[in-house]
C-alpha cells in the first residue's frame, strides 16, 4: 500500500525531475569545490608549519593522533595540544570568510 507522500511523489523517471536534479547535483558539486578550495586556502593560512602538517595529517592523510605524535617525535599531550590548537586557529581564520555555520 501507498502512502499518501508516495502517490504525489515526482516520477524520477520524468525528464524534468532528472534535468532539475542534475542540475541541483551541479550547483551543490560546485559549491563543494569553493569550499574545499577555500579551506585549503585557510589552512594555507595557519600561522605554524606543525598547525598546518597536524591537519594535513590528520583530516587529509587520514593518520590518528597517536600515529602522528610517534611521526613528529612529539609527546601525545603535546600532540592533542598541537591538534586543539591548529582547530582553534583554523575556526578563526573560517569564520573570518564567513563560514561561522559550515
Amino acid at each position: 500500500m501507498h502512502t499518501r507522500r508516495e502517490r504525489n511523489a515526482p516520477d524520477p523517471r520524468d525528464a524534468a525531475v532528472i534535468e532539475h536534479l542534475a542540475g541541483r547535483s551541479e550547483a551543490e558539486g560546485e559549491r563543494r569545490r569553493k569550499l574545499q578550495l577555500e579551506l585549503l586556502d585557510a589552512i594555507a593560512q595557519i600561522s605554524s608549519v606543525a598547525r598546518r602538517r597536524i591537519i594535513t595529517l590528520h583530516y587529509f592523510q587520514g593518520l590518528s593522533l597517536p600515529e602522528i605524535a610517534r611521526k613528529m617525535g612529539r609527546s601525545m599531550n603535546a600532540t592533542y595540544k598541537l591538534h586543539f590548537d591548529a582547530l582553534a586557529e583554523l575556526g578563526k581564520i573560517w569564520g573570518t570568510k564567513g563560514h561561522k555555520d559550515e
